[in-house]
């Protein structure tokens, strides 16, 4: 853990532009976004400018500023949605986002991950649907190393009847429903997959995944994207130490590292303004340092002001959300008076 003596920050770091197969602007001004982590492959993507199959890792080319439709064949999983650099079926449906941006307090702090629940288990069948749609037609079945779309099955589903009727919007316990509804279009369609490399009379018949699968799924990729994306924010220093009564105010910088985008939100508070496990906070609470209030996401950095007496220690909780994202980061930082 670094440790050093605390001095005025006056030193600016500038975010590392990511190239192409860091998901950011290459010298074309394009940009490179990911469906799913790991990825989902082979899928047909559109935007105004760019068209294909998204690449091994989920990666597809765009313009800022642009929308992207998932398709395959007839069967629309997408149309027209805000890109993110980081993509699920969550943002598969756009009216999830009354729901999922502001987010809620938890703790004092707020989070992404009570709002992502509820778009998953309550609010959004698209996001559902889709998401089992995507592991249906996965070709080896094992979402662990990505969602694999074939050649040969991108050219079964355009050459089908059956896909243009597949409704993502319906319910989740009618889609895919081989009990009740045996011959809707979802289920006709994955029933004429072959995904093995040797397809006989013998092969069982393809079905679509439960609606648990689909859940499981995203929610592992939510996680993935949260890590992967929390691994390129940095504060200046996770552990400064400070003389007791200087009166200086110092400045922490916010360091992004492979991210094109900027902070869109910022939250600092140290853990003594936070509740404890009982949903208590200390009335006063313990004053070791006072965060300058409203810190300008813009400028990714935070300052504070040493208010309390040698010996006395505490932590600076940074809680942070990406342009163009829905997802909380939270980085600490400890701080130790002398």
């Amino acid at each position: 853990m670094m440790k050093r003596p605390l001095r005025a920050m006056t030193l600016t770091f500038a975010a590392v532009l990511a190239g192409c197969g860091g998901g950011g602007e290459s010298s074309d001004d394009r940009a490179t976004a990911y469906l799913g982590s790991p990825g989902v492959a082979g899928l047909n993507y559109r935007t105004a400018s760019q068209s294909g199959v998204t690449g091994d890792h989920g990666e597809f080319r765009y313009y800022p500023g642009e929308t992207v439709t998932f398709f395959v064949g007839d069967v629309v999983l997408a149309q027209d949605i805000p890109i993110k650099r980081f993509m699920t079926p969550i943002d598969f449906d756009p009216t999830w986002e009354q729901t999922i941006y502001p987010g809620a307090e938890v703790g004092g702090l707020s989070t992404h991950k009570e709002q992502e629940k509820q778009v998953l288990n309550a609010e959004s069948n698209i996001a559902v649907n889709t998401a089992r749609f995507l592991v249906s037609i996965d070709f080896d079945s094992d979402t662990e190393n990505g969602i694999q779309v074939r050649d040969s099955t991108r050219a079964t589903i355009e050459s089908s009847v059956n896909a243009a009727g597949v409704d993502f919007t319906i319910d989740p316990a009618d889609f895919g429903n081989l009990d009740d509804l045996p011959e809707s279009p979802e289920n006709l369609l994955v029933a004429e997959l072959c995904l093995r490399e040797v397809c006989s009379d013998l092969t069982p018949l393809e079905t679509i995944a439960a609606a648990s699968v689909g859940v499981n799924w995203v929610n592992t990729l939510s996680t993935n994207i949260f890590l992967r994306e929390g691994g390129h924010i940095f504060l200046e220093s996770e552990h400064i130490e400070a003389n007791a009564g200087d009166t200086r105010t110092f400045t922490v910088q916010i360091r992004l590292i492979d991210i094109s985008v900027g902070l869109a939100d910022l939250e600092v508070k140290t853990v003594d303004e936070l509740p404890d496990s009982d949903g208590e906070i200390p009335d006063p609470p313990r004053s070791v340092i006072a965060i300058v209030p409203d810190p300008a996401p813009e400028s990714r950095e935070f300052s504070f002001m040493i208010t309390g007496e040698s010996g006395e220690e505490t932590e600076i909780v940074v809680n942070m959300r990406l342009d163009g994202d829905y997802r909380w980061y939270q980085k600490v930082m400890r701080v130790t008076l002398l």
